[in-house]
């Protein structure tokens, strides 16, 4: 379950604190056992985004200095594992093209995977082989989590507003250049922002359960709907570099596939890009700062906010 703010503690100081807990998971995930399974290295990964989520929400409170300097540590500590996500996440798209492509293309599809295959075991070898392979990233973990400072969190929402709107309007505007350009890095620039989105409303969801969950919820599904157009789109480049070694018109035909699934997944994220970037970013954040003052107002006359309705349709 993902980390989310704490009734009983100030804001900003509730963020800090989620930052240096995911940055802990992450090293634990990173070190606790050997040889590291991919499920770890992706789930650390995750922990990272979700800090680099948290520190957007804090980002006044640190100063634009110490928030890019923590956002690059984790980003580039990311990074370094990225290339067995990637890897990974090939095989796993061949796979699931192959179960609704016609039989006289799989054979195809199977020469790919073993190519995909041998690029998974190097790419392994070379970020996780050894643990001083990794040294690097658990080093960075660690030294960007010793920065992390508690804060007083005494400007609450002023800080938690102005980092949320910093994250919907980043959205916003790579959604509105997406459907101007379509270009797959434009679309992949929208699904890390939604990523962004759906992790500080995590975070943010005991305020308001039911609408927060709704808008995280449909941050996430854009997300997911991106990702699956962003793997299928590196998908097509290996097989476009390996075409010289495969059957032309069976690689036409895959291919024709792909673009088609991928219109089709571009078609719906858009939808959904549409509704969770409907309102402008103040007005967004402006009617979560309403539902925050009467969270806060419930806090203080002595009524938790676990007594509130949290499920569809409660008053």
């Amino acid at each position: 379950m993902a980390a989310r703010l704490r009734a009983e503690e100030p804001a900003v100081r509730g963020v800090l604190r989620i930052v240096r807990s995911e940055s802990r998971k992450a090293l634990v995930g990173l070190t606790k056992r050997w040889p590291l399974k991919d499920a770890r290295i992706h789930e650390s990964r995750k922990r990272m985004k979700r800090a680099r989520a948290a520190l957007r929400l804090a980002r006044k409170e640190m100063g634009k200095r110490a928030f890019r300097r923590e956002n690059a540590a984790f980003r580039d500590a990311a990074r370094r594992l990225s290339g067995v996500r990637d890897a990974k996440v090939l095989v796993e798209a061949l796979d699931d093209l192959a179960r609704t492509t016609r039989a006289s293309d799989r054979p195809t599809l199977m020469r790919l995977r073993s190519i995909l295959t041998s690029s998974q075991l190097r790419a392994r070898r070379q970020v996780v082989g050894s643990k001083r392979a990794l040294e690097p990233v658990v080093e960075a973990l660690r030294s960007a989590r010793k920065r992390i400072e508690p804060s007083d969190g005494r400007r609450g929402w002023p800080v938690i507003g102005d980092g949320l709107r910093r994250v919907h309007r980043a959205g916003r505007r790579a959604l509105v250049l997406a459907l101007r350009k379509p270009t797959m890095e434009n679309f992949h620039e929208v699904r890390k922002q939604a990523k962004y989105l759906w992790h500080a409303l995590q975070i943010l969801e005991p305020i308001q359960p039911v609408k927060v969950g709704r808008s995280a919820a449909l941050a996430h599904e854009l997300s997911n709907r991106l990702g699956k157009d962003h793997d299928l789109a590196m998908l097509r480049g290996k097989l476009a570099s390996a075409r010289a070694r495969l059957p032309r018109r069976s690689v036409e035909s895959i291919m024709e596939r792909m673009d088609r699934r991928r219109k089709k997944l571009q078609r719906e994220a858009t939808a959904l890009g549409r509704r969770l970037y409907r309102q402008p970013p103040r007005e967004f954040v402006r009617g979560l700062e309403r539902d925050w003052r009467a969270w806060r107002s419930k806090l203080t006359s002595g009524i938790h906010p676990s007594q509130q309705p949290d499920r569809l349709g409660a008053d």
